[in-house]
């Protein structure tokens, strides 16, 4: 994490595939991503493709996602063709078409609105939200987590056309800052 490092901040990137059973000494079968800071795995439940999702470098560089191959399981979905995919910290929402393996679209979250932007557009010195969560709820509607502004954001994605739209805010506290960073739906009786 030096401010300066010979090899980049994280190092070369690897994604290490261990057995659950047998011999678990390296070396490990292991793959070299093409991008820095590998953040996380998400397996498409309809499709059980696995994608690597990575963050880049933290001084510039960019984001990427890369498909790989294998039976694991794992999420949920954005509606049976995509997933969505949100920053570590930041107002933009990205769809990813899992069955095409290509970009749906991106938007950024101002804090009231979704306006479309390109993917490769350069993230903003300062943001206006802080999307930390996805929740599905029934249909082409979800909720949004926004940490920054302390609400829940009723999301309307429509597959058919890539078409994503605010259908009401719901505010988490009128007091201190809640800060709430991960949701999950509970069903209740």
């Amino acid at each position: 994490f030096a401010r300066r490092c010979p090899a980049g901040r994280f190092g070369e990137p690897r994604l290490f595939f261990l057995p659950l059973a047998g011999d678990a000494r390296p070396p490990y079968p292991s793959l070299r991503p093409a991008n820095r800071n590998p953040a996380g795995l998400y397996t498409h439940a309809p499709t059980g493709v696995t994608y690597l999702l990575s963050a880049g470098e933290l001084e510039g560089g960019h984001g990427s996602v890369e498909r790989l191959s294998g039976p694991r399981r794992l999420g949920a979905p954005l509606g049976l063709g995509s997933f969505a995919l949100l920053g570590f910290a930041g107002d933009r929402l990205t769809v990813v078409d899992a069955i095409r393996d290509r970009l749906r679209g991106a938007w950024r979250f101002d804090g009231r609105a979704l306006a479309p932007v390109s993917p490769l557009a350069p993230l903003p010195d300062r943001k206006r939200a802080d999307l930390q969560d996805l929740i599905a709820l029934a249909g082409e509607e979800h909720l949004l987590l926004d940490s920054l502004g302390d609400q829940l954001v009723r999301l309307r994605f429509r597959a058919r056309d890539g078409e994503a739209s605010v259908r009401g805010r719901t505010a988490l506290g009128a007091g201190p800052r809640v800060g709430a960073s991960w949701a999950f739906w509970l069903a209740l009786p």
